[in-house]
């Protein structure tokens, strides 16, 4: 199956999130470091977070045609950020 709890019950990709805030707060510390409000870092952040807009879509795809109850799970479930699932939790994810 895939997974339902922990982290995933509040993101269907928490890791994909995690990695994009990762990048950005990397972006964030070259602007700080360079006294600047455009850092070349940038580019390679704009461009990753490009690549995840990309596939998560076609990632979704795939999970909801190998599992049928992924859709219920995508009805309930934030797809990037970390949000509280909506109310209440379907039984068919317990």
């Amino acid at each position: 199956g895939f997974l339902t709890r922990g982290l995933w019950r509040y993101s269907r990709h928490p890791n994909f999130f995690c990695e994009q805030l990762l990048w950005w707060t990397v972006y964030a510390f070259g602007c700080t470091g360079g006294g600047q409000w455009v850092h070349w870092t940038g580019i390679g952040t704009v461009l990753y977070t490009l690549l995840f807009q990309g596939s998560t879509p076609f990632t979704e795809y795939l999970s909801a045609k190998k599992y049928p109850t992924y859709a219920i799970y995508q009805r309930s479930t934030s797809m990037l950020v970390p949000m509280p699932p909506k109310n209440p939790w379907p039984k068919e994810l317990c």
